[in-house]
């Protein structure tokens, strides 16, 4: 399924099956929206994206069910995703989130165990929930936190700020840290199996 909208993009119930059940929607100029109250994307082992450049993703206030179902999403926005009294509500394993603009925030719930997290913010609250983990970035502070990591591959950057590590523990898997401000260490060690880390030279947030 590909739809492409030039304005504003409301999504009722969308369903793919069989093979390459991969499902895309973008619009150019305005906010995609779960409207209904059983607005729903289901592509039960496929991809789901979802795209809204210059606008916000966002859900209707009685709308509680898992919005998106897939293996895959990857969330694109100018703006918000949710916010911080109604959740942005998915089922994935694999989940990658963008917003541009600054300060722009990122509300998620995810109520399966996600494998792969790719996350990038324009120095905006970030807080993505699932079973298995917690991510938090303090848009004050500028404190990242991952609280049961040990399953799950981190990559995130900080487009706008930077980056203070308060623990990160991620067993075997990697982490990814990139932002042309500086990344600096709070407390608690950094665990991986592999990490690579991307900074500038100066701290943007004095």
């Amino acid at each position: 399924v590909y739809i492409k909208e030039n304005n504003r993009l409301t999504i009722g119930n969308i369903t793919a099956t069989g093979n390459e059940n991969n499902i895309f929607l973008e619009t150019r100029n305005g906010n995609a929206w779960f409207g209904q109250s059983n607005s729903r994307i289901t592509a039960v082992g496929g991809k789901v994206s979802v795209s809204a450049y210059d606008g916000n993703i966002s859900v209707s206030p009685d709308n509680f069910l898992e919005v998106i179902e897939a293996d895959t999403a990857i969330l694109v926005s100018k703006q918000d995703f949710g916010s911080s009294i109604k959740n942005f509500k998915i089922k994935v394993k694999v989940l990658s989130t963008s917003t541009s603009a600054v300060n722009a925030n990122t509300y998620i719930e995810n109520t399966d165990a996600i494998t792969d997290l790719d996350v990038t913010t324009a120095d905006g609250q970030v807080s993505i929930q699932s079973a298995t983990t917690g991510l938090i970035f303090n848009k004050n502070t500028k404190k990242l936190t991952l609280t049961n990591g040990a399953g799950t591959s981190l990559s995130f950057s900080n487009d706008a700020g930077d980056i203070i590590l308060d623990g990160m523990h991620l067993g075997s898997n990697n982490l990814s840290l990139n932002t042309s401000c500086a990344i600096l260490h709070s407390s608690g060690p950094l665990i991986a199996g592999e990490a690579t880390v991307a900074a500038g030279k100066n701290t943007c947030n004095p």
